[in-house]
């Protein structure tokens, strides 16, 4: 199964995990208002990438937002 693929035509959801379901098309209709409001949030707490106590850097990055960050 990929995260991308056209959902099967009976399908609106398909459980990937016990509890965990995939939710077909579910943020379709907002996809560009849900992008714009992540590059808003990105712009006032850009990604970091942080570094190991041995002085690496790590491969992902994060933002640290909100009133819990």
């Amino acid at each position: 199964m990929d995260l991308f693929d056209d959902p099967p035509p009976d399908a609106a959801q398909t459980q990937i995990a016990p509890g965990a379901m995939l939710l077909h098309g579910f943020a379709r209709g907002g996809d560009a208002a849900l992008l714009q409001a992540v590059e808003s949030v990105l712009h006032q707490a850009p990604l970091r990438h942080w570094q190991t106590p041995g002085g690496y850097t790590m491969s992902v990055a994060m933002s640290n937002c909100g009133p819990l960050g």
